[in-house]
């Protein structure tokens, strides 16, 4: 049985925990980039992504009292640098 590439997405950052940034090129294995992003756009648009800049996502964390919380932008840019992506890779 052949699993969509959005389910194959959807399984991989449901093992992640809450909170994990996401790079498209974190799901190369499951296809192109237009396939990736096209199944990384509908899970943005179903709520369970975040896109938080231009090939950057993440699956948000929640609170009981201020529901979604986002990372910053500073954890963003931690999170780069941690994985040592080039610049203009992302």
């Amino acid at each position: 049985m052949l699993i969509s590439a959005d389910d194959q997405i959807l399984i991989k950052i449901n093992k992640a925990r809450r909170g994990t940034l996401f790079f498209i090129d974190d799901f190369a294995s499951i296809g192109n980039k237009k396939t990736v992003g096209k199944a990384l756009e509908r899970l943005v648009n179903s709520g369970e992504l975040h896109r938080v800049a231009t090939g950057i996502y993440v699956r948000p964390e929640k609170d009981r009292v201020l529901g979604v919380v986002l990372p910053g932008i500073d954890d963003a840019r931690h999170w780069v640098e941690y994985c040592n992506y080039p610049k203009g890779t992302y």
